[in-house]
């Protein structure tokens, strides 16, 4: 019976159970002496009531933990606990081999270097005296550094007995004639890994390991077990007599990789390769890959010739397979962090979007090298190194869901009703299916295998063959609970990750799907579109820090405390295995800033048109200069502008500092002389509020933490909202007469669960703290509370209310009231204005609308009083006397500007300290 959470063996307490199989049930545990986590091998009743067994098992462990290599699982120990007897294990976290074959044959670039670090394994363990003997693709796994461990060293042996029977009983181990095993397919895949001697229970050495690490590899080439049968008798039959298929190897195999697995695979252990680290040798050398090209002979040169070509030329392999780079087993990319434009047709198609998208988007290619995307019509695929791009033809209006193969060869979309495909150098389009039920599809993957699943909407998730047929069901709808499937993507172990839209509260949930369990990885409705990339779990993020963002990978649920923001205001990715990601980001059009009157007349503020990256103004204190965020290239800044002449000053430029993207709107110190304002911080994701002089005059100031901050008149003390897991949260500090932050503490005692705190604004005297927050469903309403203790609430607005902004003098609250979206994105509405007093207790009056976001035609204007519409209302400033409004009006629209895809090398590199 498997241990439960929480039971101790020893100093280990267990957490899960994470494998089961003849040797025993292994589980992650605690070790709470040393403070780390390791993996419990808890031996069967087979070894523990049998004392010579254990006794011999002990001896042998002892003999194991001396190896020391860093491709082999390191054993820590032996302990017991009553009946209970465990090995302390290494714990090495990530997909097995035997999962990532699953998924279909490994390219040559992925497979030799894994086979490098399994022979670099044996070879440590050979010159210790110490054989595997049950080496397979289900005991060998990867950590996320992309550091191959071979599992489970000599463990058959010490299952076995001692005596005259010894050698037989190795042959029929507890890996091997386990009845339980039977049932799940374990006895067959132990078995074909058997050399031939092995499976006729003759002596057994370390050529029984080069014969197994031969049949590995050929498994990894191939995507095929190289023997099979239908009983463990059959199988083994297979080993002592089948041929072996060479042709089945890819044809880009190395010539010399060809008679190096000739050597391993030859049923003569005379003959066999005598030593594992000769194979390490060649698998070495900098230029076996290059002899892919060049075919093996299919007959079998004598064995002195092959070794001594094998010896003279070993050279070809390692630069080029780590220069490639492996998806799974993920080796660090040699390309430093960069970020560049694509063309102007591509970003005006934008990317694959979030959740519940409808468009087609750019799709980056598996290698990287590649993007399709569709425009004026036509499906196109531009190679990033190519000056043009490709036209493939004509495509249907309604073309959406681009997708590419594994190989990165075809381009697949859903047309008309129908699921089709088409190579990437062009031809005719192939119809795999027609897509069912509704016909209208929300999401697929083309997997390793060659299937492609996809989720079809209000209706179920379904399999195809990518050469077409009949899709069948691969997880069927429960129409009681569930509305549909909006995202699926596989996991590098063979799983499927997939967003689930429920019926209940209209939410929707992250689960991972293996045949037919799933597992709930997160119930944060925030999350969306999410995907497995280098490590990492790719999502984006709604809400407050909206965005795409990357959390470590791990088998359990997500922990989004972990979670680090990779674009803000991304609204679409596309991510590739050699480490590129394609990031969409929204249009920024180029606004006019103008002061807007109490009855909605407005007159243009001097100066040019800007890129605003965030909607809001921030008004200095003497009400003559203004801060706001500007979109320039791939990085956003800051910017000050005098509003009596129009004179922009950059506050933030260069990214030499410890500030890099400006994120969120400024705010102005009681002061008039110095600017706070949220950031990424250089070389990570991490978002923290600097401050500096106005007028740039010394470099930015590390303040806190925190995405939005304001201050009080006299500038003692900071009210902030900070991220915690993608939800704001009131924070407050105290400042020091240097201007340095105490430490920051909860305003309420106890955040509301649901609670998401999106602005603030706090009153002229200190007093009262204005405050808008968001429901689970998104919905912004504002409320009064006092300061700082928290106490009290005064609700403001119940249908609709955000921006707050206190009067200079404290008597008046205005807020931007807005409606729903347009089909464009827009929110329209009104600016409201309500009477409020806050001493000696609030009170609140009616609110009562100034004007709308499109200001009424017609009335008494002066040549200088602008009469256009599109007034921004979110982001609006109050002059210190409260009869104007800092607003900003849409310009008319720049020649190419539009919406920008930004190419991102290496990725995975900005999530680094």
């Amino acid at each position: 019976m498997p241990l439960t959470q929480g039971t101790r063996i020893g100093a280990y307490a267990v957490d899960a159970l994470i494998g089961a199989g003849g040797m025993g049930e292994v589980y992650r545990a605690r070790d709470t002496k040393l403070n780390r986590d390791v993996a419990l091998k808890v031996l069967p009743p087979l070894v523990a009531n049998d004392p010579d067994r254990l006794a011999r098992f002990r001896r042998e462990a002892q003999v194991l933990a001396s190896l020391n290599d860093p491709h082999i699982a390191q054993i820590y120990g032996f302990e017991d606990s009553g009946d209970a007897h465990a090995l302390v294990m290494e714990l090495v976290d990530g997909p097995t081999l035997e999962a990532r074959i699953a998924q279909g044959s490994l390219p040559i670039a992925d497979a030799l270097p894994i086979a490098r670090q399994m022979a670099a394994a044996l070879e440590t363990a050979h010159e210790h005296g110490i054989v595997h003997r049950d080496l397979k693709p289900a005991n060998v796994k990867a950590r996320a550094d992309g550091t191959v461990k071979v599992l489970d060293f000599g463990l058959a042996k010490a299952f076995g007995r001692e005596g005259a029977n010894a050698t037989v009983d190795d042959a029929n181990s507890p890996t091997i004639t386990t009845p339980a095993m039977t049932a799940m397919g374990m006895i067959l895949g132990t078995a074909a890994y058997m050399a031939p001697e092995q499976a006729r229970g003759q002596l057994v050495d370390k050529r029984a390991d080069i014969w197994a690490f031969g049949v590995v590899v050929y498994e990894m080439l191939t995507g095929a077990r190289l023997f099979t049968g239908a009983t463990v008798s059959d199988t083994l039959a297979a080993v002592l007599r089948q041929e072996i298929d060479w042709t089945a190897l890819p044809a880009d195999t190395p010539a010399r990789v060809r008679q190096l697995l000739r050597r391993c695979l030859d049923r003569d252990p005379k003959q066999r390769l005598r030593d594992i680290g000769e194979a390490r040798v060649l698998l070495s050398e900098p230029d076996v890959a290059a002899d892919a090209s060049v075919t093996a002979p299919l007959a079998s040169p004598s064995p002195s010739r092959a070794w001594r070509w094998l010896g003279v030329a070993t050279a070809i392999l390692l630069a080029a397979a780590v220069g490639a780079g492996a998806w799974w087993f993920k080796p660090s990319t040699p390309i430093p962090l960069r970020r560049f434009d694509l063309p102007h047709e591509i970003a005006a198609n934008g990317v694959r979007a979030a959740i519940g998208s409808t468009v087609s988007g750019a799709a980056l290619a598996p290698d990287g090298a590649s993007v399709a995307y569709v425009a004026d019509g036509h499906l196109y695929v531009r190679a990033l190194d190519a000056l043009s791009p490709r036209d493939l033809g004509v495509v249907p209006s309604d073309v959406r869901q681009l997708f590419w193969s594994p190989d990165s060869r075809s381009v697949a979309f859903a047309a008309g009703g129908e699921l089709r495909r088409i190579p990437a150098t062009g031809g005719t389009p192939f119809v795999i299916c027609a897509i069912p039920a509704t016909g209208r599809l929300l999401a697929a993957d083309w997997l390793a295998s060659g299937s492609i699943v996809f989720a079809v909407w209000r209706d179920s998730l379904y399999q195809i063959a990518a050469a077409g047929g009949a899709p069948t069901t691969r997880l069927a709808l429960n129409p009681a609970t569930e509305v549909d499937f909006h995202d699926v993507s596989a996991l590098p172990d063979g799983r499927l990750l997939l967003t689930v839209h429920h019926v209940a509260g209209d939410v929707f949930s992250v689960e991972s799907l293996d045949g037919a369990t799933r597992r709930v990885l997160t119930n944060d409705g925030s999350v969306s579109d999410v995907q497995y990339a280098s490590g990492h779990l790719l999502f984006h993020r709604s809400g407050p820090n909206s965005g795409l963002w990357a959390v470590p990978f791990t088998d359990g649920p997500i922990d989004l405390t972990k979670a680090v923001s990779v674009q803000p205001g991304a609204e679409g990715y596309s991510v590739s295995r050699d480490g590129s990601l394609l990031v969409g980001l929204p249009s920024t059009e180029h606004r006019v800033l103008v002061w807007v009157d109490r009855s909605g007349r407005s007159t243009p503020v001097p100066g040019a048109p800007v890129a605003l990256g965030s909607a809001r103004l921030a008004l200095s204190p003497d009400g003559h200069r203004a801060a706001f965020v500007v979109s320039d290239g791939d990085t956003t800044r800051l910017v000050v502008r005098d509003l009596d002449t129009g004179l922009d000053r950059p506050l933030t430029t260069e990214r030499d500092t410890a500030a890099g993207d400006v994120v969120s709107p400024a705010t102005w110190l009681p002061s008039g002389d110095r600017i706070a304002y949220a950031s990424e911080t250089l070389h990570n994701f991490a978002v923290r509020i600097f401050e500096q002089p106005a007028d740039g005059s010394t470099p930015p100031r590390d303040l806190t933490g925190g995405t939005t901050v304001r201050f009080s008149r006299d500038g003692r003390t900071l009210v902030c909202i900070v991220d915690d897991r993608g939800r704001g949260r009131l924070r407050y500090a105290r400042v020091a007469s240097d201007g340095t932050p105490g430490p920051l503490r909860p305003i309420f005692q106890h955040d509301e669960p649901d609670a998401i705190f999106d602005q603030i604004a706090l009153s002229p005297d200190g007093s009262t703290l204005a405050v808008t927050v968001r429901d689970p469903d998104g919905r912004a309403n504002i409320f009064l509370t006092r300061f700082p203790s928290g106490t009290g609430r005064w609700v403001v607005t119940t249908s609709d209310g955000t921006f707050p902004a206190f009067s200079a003098d404290g008597r008046e609250l205005f807020y931007a009231a807005l409606g729903p979206r347009d089909a464009q994105g827009s929110a329209h509405g009104e600016l409201m204005r309500v009477p409020i007093t806050l001493q000696p207790s609030i009170t609140i009056g009616a609110p009562a609308a100034l004007f709308g976001d499109a200001p009424p035609p017609g009335g008494n204007r002066n040549a200088q009083e602008s009469a256009s519409g599109d007034l921004a209302l979110a982001g609006f400033s109050v002059s210190p006397d409260g009869q104007r409004f800092l607003m900003s009006t849409a310009a008319p629209a720049a020649p190419g500007e539009g919406p920008r895809v930004v190419l991102v090398q290496n990725w995975v590199a900005a999530l680094r300290p």
